[in-house]
């Protein structure tokens, strides 16, 4: 008789659960039935994995509890991650009930007594019911991936599955706790069942691992949260994907590295604003940069079709992070792509730990701007997507247009910047009675730490746009030891290009009548002579001579381009010049 399928199930944060009385007979035939959907007869044997005595003998104190709480939930709800919370609900009751599971995602996260005693007792667990599959469930994910990702544990899940469903492993603060970067483990295959829906601090996980798949279990339930643990295992998607492929291992079904995909090893995502709402705010020369980019891309070896172009109304924050969904996903060692943005900067005040106004994030204005996070296109936006990229994907992020929204405009002169609301501008500036002046606060910046690292502009408390900032919270000793430890390179960075200094303005040209951004006519320029020379350019010395020409009598402009990013990054040579399409 062939030996029976077993799936040892880890609960979530214990409240969830007993809501649902059932919810144990639940799962298991959720699960029974799954299985048995794809192998008739099969014997399934389903365990239980309890965890809630460990938190309840733990010690409690309230300081350091409070100080996690804060640090995981209070400042990124206002945000960081608000938008990953927040967008979509709004009433008390849902809040609390997300105050209440963070504080035990706290307890767990500040405790290391208890996290060893979680991981220790997992461990026996897994080794005394040698399950075929370990499935866990929110909290439970957590206790599980802590338990399987330290170097110690390899031989622990070598040849299992593991499923993580209403899961926080991907939420940025518990991404920060190993390093800001999530990596696989040793295992048969990893399944992340992944609701949109869900708002229990839940988050997609963006990795490249040939074991590793993301599975969309979209349902929404009454009431709020959206966080079923039964909804998640008998969705038809699990059913197709994890439960097929548990029922057919002897056969190996659903477990070998998928054949290289065949989608293109470039990709570029343009975007040019100029029709804003308001007439003052509307630009010339965005679209025409946009299209002048793509010509530039298509010369130098990119294929059209792999160039999408967003512009004016269409170029909404949605519309936007569509694009850079696309231009991002299954991005693989080797493979190149280019970020154009061109239209208008901005600086939002954020709010941090305790709900405090504690910093300024420049942000790029998509044509529906309206003050709010919601509409604008953030630093934590943009990280959050590219944060868990192979280190071998070249990824660069052009951005003609600038942020300093409170700087005189030379007259009659029209610069990439605008302003915020007003009332969203109040949160960054202060009165001063002995002057009878509005003037700025004085806004530190995150992580003082950070200001050493390459490719990380912080001063005066306004974080580049794409450098991530907020996210990297590790102090340098304790990310240094995280990073050793699990044996990665922290989040993946990107090489960062910007029109100018954080304190100057991005300009317009007019080539003739038709007008472009200063920085983009020039960059273009010199990437065209760089070809037609068949000479080979860093991006820094790039920057440089796009710098000068800038500068120079002939175009006459007062704003530095900047470049930022890994050193071997920027000192790297250009990959597209000197190539041609269809080469």
């Amino acid at each position: 008789m062939a030996r029976a399928i077993r799936v040892l199930a880890i609960h979530g944060i214990g409240h969830q659960e007993a809501r649902k009385p059932q919810w144990q007979p639940q799962w298991e035939r959720a699960i029974r039935d799954g299985i048995l959907a794809w192998a008739p007869g099969a014997e399934v044997d389903v365990g239980f994995f309890d965890f809630d005595d460990l938190f309840a003998a733990a010690p409690l104190d309230p300081r350091v509890i409070g100080g996690a709480l804060r640090e995981l939930f209070g400042g990124l709800v206002w945000h960081g991650a608000g938008d990953l919370l927040g967008r979509r609900r709004g009433n008390v009751h849902w809040l609390g009930e997300q105050r209440w599971g963070a504080g035990m995602v706290a307890q767990w996260a500040s405790d290391a007594r208890l996290r060893r005693r979680l991981r220790s007792r997992l461990a026996a667990a897994v080794g005394e019911f040698a399950p075929d599959a370990v499935c866990a469930h929110s909290l439970g994910s957590l206790v599980a991936y802590d338990a399987f990702i330290w170097p110690g544990a390899k031989a622990a899940m070598a040849d299992r599955t593991f499923v993580s469903f209403g899961s926080q492993i991907g939420f940025p603060a518990v991404r920060g706790i190993y390093g800001g970067f999530i990596r696989p483990f040793e295992c048969r295959a990893w399944f992340h069942l992944y609701n949109p829906n869900d708002d229990v601090m839940t988050a997609p996980i963006r990795l490249a691992d040939g074991r590793f798949q993301e599975i969309v279990t979209d349902f929404e339930q009454p009431g709020t949260g959206d966080h079923d643990g039964e909804r998640y295992l008998a969705h038809p998607s699990t059913r197709e994907h994890v439960w097929r492929s548990l029922a057919l291992r002897g056969r190996r079904a659903g477990t070998r590295r998928p054949a290289r995909r065949r989608a293109p090893d470039r990709r570029a995502l343009l975007v040019g604003i100029n029709q804003y709402p308001d007439p003052a705010d509307r630009l010339d020369g965005c679209v025409n940069d946009a299209f002048l980019i793509s010509s530039a891309l298509q010369e130098c070896g990119f294929a059209a079709e792999d160039i999408r172009m967003v512009t004016d109304a269409r170029a909404t924050a949605r519309g936007i992070r569509q694009g850079l969904e696309w231009l991002l996903d299954r991005a693989g060692d080797g493979d190149q792509r280019v970020f154009f943005y061109a239209g208008h900067g901005s600086q939002l005040a954020n709010r941090g730990v305790g709900e405090t106004i504690d910093r300024l994030d420049e942000c790029l204005v998509p044509s529906d701007f309206d003050g709010s996070p919601d509409t604008a296109i953030r630093d934590d936006d943009f990280f959050d997507l590219y944060a868990q990229l192979p280190y071998g994907v070249d990824l660069v992020a052009m951005f003609d247009c600038c942020h300093s929204g409170g700087m005189a405009r030379p007259s009659g002169a029209k610069v990439r910047t605008i302003s915020p609301p007003d009332d969203v501008r109040h949160r960054s500036i202060r009165w001063d009675p002995s002057k009878e002046m509005w003037l700025p606060r004085d806004l530190a910046p995150a992580n003082r730490d950070l200001m050493k690292y390459p490719g990380i502009v912080t001063s005066g408390g306004a974080r580049r746009i794409g450098s991530g900032v907020a996210s990297r919270r590790l102090r340098d000793k304790d990310y240094d030891r995280i990073r050793r430890q699990l044996g990665h390179r922290g989040p993946y960075w990107p090489l960062l290009l910007f029109a100018c200094g954080e304190q100057e303005l991005a300009g317009e040209y007019h080539h003739g009548p038709i007008a472009y951004g200063a920085f983009t006519f020039a960059m273009v320029k010199i990437l065209r002579e760089r070809g037609r020379a068949g000479t080979p350019v860093s991006f820094k010395r790039l920057v440089d001579d796009t710098s000068r020409l800038l500068r120079g009598p002939d175009l006459g402009f007062d704003q530095t381009p900047q470049a930022h990013g890994p050193a071997t990054k920027l000192n790297a040579a250009v990959p597209w010049i000197g190539k041609r399409a269809g080469r």
